[in-house]
């Protein structure tokens, strides 16, 4: 039993190892995903402004050409 001993001494500190590497993958793919929620929110902010501005601009134009009105 004793020439054992190294060995699962040896397999015990790489399960180890490996539990803490996948933790702080785990960590970071949380950290991940998070930021990527994040970004998805604000592109969305970002497209509603753009359309928001964009509808106010047309709205303007249509009523400048309303107070042109025709040359004639």
């Amino acid at each position: 039993m004793p020439m054992h001993d190294p060995l699962i001494a040896k397999l015990s500190a790489q399960i180890e190892r490996l539990i803490a590497e996948h933790q702080a993958l785990k960590a970071e793919h949380q950290q991940l995903q998070q930021a990527a929620r994040t970004w998805r929110e604000e592109r969305q902010l970002l497209i509603d402004k753009n359309t928001l501005a964009c509808n106010r601009i047309e709205a303007m134009i249509a009523r400048l050409k309303k107070w042109d009105g025709p040359h004639e």
